[in-house]
Parts: structure tokens; sequence; C-alpha cells
């Protein structure tokens, strides 16, 4: 199944990746049939393409969970995003570990403002982090929630692999998934006005369950569409978003404090797995580059 992947997509992996990947795999087919799960790609009804990057992405998730070194932590990540990219170069739509949303939800690209009934303001930070890593920005009052999902990633800078969870009060938002109970609501079914028809209306966003990032969100302001406008915009924020898989709140203190000081005994190690960091940088440039790069395949579909 490996060897169909690397013939028949545009995936590139080095030598060192590919050997990651094929023991990755391995383990992972061990694993499902401890379980009892199906594996072969006769019983998906996935093309066996899409059934091996599944698979691949789910193997290689595995084996980041039991990564401990940061060399070891950075080839999962630099993998698994090229086994992403991969995945929505072949179908757009749907990324690995995330069922396709309905067609009534699906996500609109950049909205105009004519598009528009109301735009909601949102201030967003990170919990636990001093000084606060925060990002304001503006969306449509009719996105779904899997599309504010997808808003905050590309503002706040995540890359989009982990699980996420809107709560509001009681009430729990995701993608569908029988494992997470009967109680969980279908984030592509329901919008931020639903769940927010007020000014001043808070609730969270948590990404990532294994390093529990904790966003707080707030309504500032219900406002009209500005001529000329498109939608989602980041508007304002402060400081760079943590790393992924950098440990959660303790993890990404530890992290700061190594590799801004170049005597750190873990500085070399730091430095090594993420590259330079600039904890204290934010751009408002990259952050609304980064929401037109998660909307724009929606949008080009709208012109024909």
């Amino acid at each position: 199944m490996f060897d169909e992947i690397l013939r028949d997509t545009c995936l590139s992996l080095t030598e060192k990746e590919k050997q990651f990947v094929k023991d990755a795999i391995k383990e992972g087919k061990v694993f499902l049939e401890q379980v009892g799960q199906a594996i072969e790609a006769e019983e998906s009804c996935l093309p066996i393409t899409m059934h091996g990057l599944l698979l691949a992405t789910f193997s290689i998730s595995l084996s980041g969970a039991r990564a401990k070194t940061s060399a070891q932590k950075k080839l999962v990540g630099d993998v698994l995003k090229k086994f992403r990219d991969c995945a929505l170069y072949l179908n757009p739509s749907q990324a690995p570990g995330e069922p396709e949303a309905p067609a009534t939800a699906k996500g609109r690209g950049a909205a105009k403002n004519e598009d528009c009934a109301s735009i909601y303001q949102l201030h967003i930070f990170l919990e636990d982090i001093e000084p606060k890593i925060w990002r304001r920005i503006q969306v449509p009052s009719g996105f779904s929630l899997a599309e504010l999902h997808l808003a905050i990633q590309a503002a706040m800078g995540w890359d989009n692999y982990h699980l996420y969870e809107f709560k509001v009060g009681r009430d729990r938002y995701s993608f569908p998934d029988d494992d997470y109970g009967d109680d969980l609501g279908d984030s592509a079914l329901h919008t931020l006005s639903d769940i927010a028809p007020n000014r001043g209306k808070k609730f969270t966003y948590t990404y990532d369950f294994g390093d529990n990032w904790l966003h707080r969100v707030k309504v500032e302001k219900i406002l009209p569409p500005e001529d000329g406008a498109t939608y989602p915009r980041c508007i304002d924020g402060a400081r760079a978003c943590p790393h992924e898989d950098c440990g959660g709140p303790p993890g990404y203190m530890q992290y700061v404090e190594a590799i801004i000081d170049p005597k750190h005994p873990e500085h070399e190690e730091f430095l090594a797995w993420s590259g330079a960091y600039d904890p204290e940088r934010f751009s408002l440039v990259e952050a609304n580059r980064a929401l037109k790069g998660y909307f724009k395949t929606a949008k080009k579909k709208r012109k024909k």
C-alpha cells in the first residue's frame, strides 16, 4: 500500500522519512487489529490511495504520541504535514482524520460584504500563557463552527493537525464521532449566530486534546459588513502561536525559556527541532494570508 501511495501521489519523502512511515504503518496495523478495526482497502469505501493516506496518517500520529525526543517529534511533524498536504491535494474537501461535511455546511471560501448579514468581531486568547497570545478576527455571522475552527486555526497560526471542540455552556460541538457520545453537536450544522446570538457571549475552543490548548473566545461586537471588505479577516493580535506538539502551556513555557537563551542546556536541541522562533513576533499580513489560504479553494469554485 505504501508503494502505491508514493507512485500515485505528489508525496516526496527522504529515505529516512520513508523508513519511518513504513515502520509506523506496521505498528498502526497491529494496533487496529488489536482493537478489531478493518484495515484492508477492500473493506473501505475509499479509493485505495486515499485509504492508504488515512491509514498512514493515523499510524504517524500514533508514533507521534510515543515520541520522546525533540528529533523524533520533529520527524513526526514534518512527515505528518506532508501527508496532510498530499491528502488535501487529492481531495481538498476532506483532510485525513476529518469526515467530509454535509453539502449544506461546507466552507464557502472568502465572503464578500454582500454575502454577510452581519459580522462578528471575536477576541480570542490562549489560556494559561502570559503574556497573552491573542487574535482579533472578524467573521460572517452565518459561519458554521466548522468554518470558525478553520478561521481560528489560520489566524492563530496552528497547522490543523489535531481534533478540536467548541464548548458553549454545557453544549459541545465538533465533527461527528461516535466515540465522543451522542451529546456532541455537529460543528458543520451549527452557526456562530446560533451559539452566540448576542454581543458579549463567551465560549471556548479547545485544540489538540493531548496538549489541550484552551482558547477563550468573546463576541466583542456585531457589526454591519464594510463596503469592499472580504471576510474572514484578522484585524489585530499579539505574539507568536506556540509550536504544535510542544506539550501544552507547561511545555511551551519550558520551550520558550530554552529557545531564547543560547546558554540554556536544551537550547540546541529545541533549535534543531523547531528552527528559530521569536515568541513576541506577530504578523497581521501573515495571519490574513493564512486565512486566504484556508478559504481560497471554495472561493475559486464559487466563481465558476
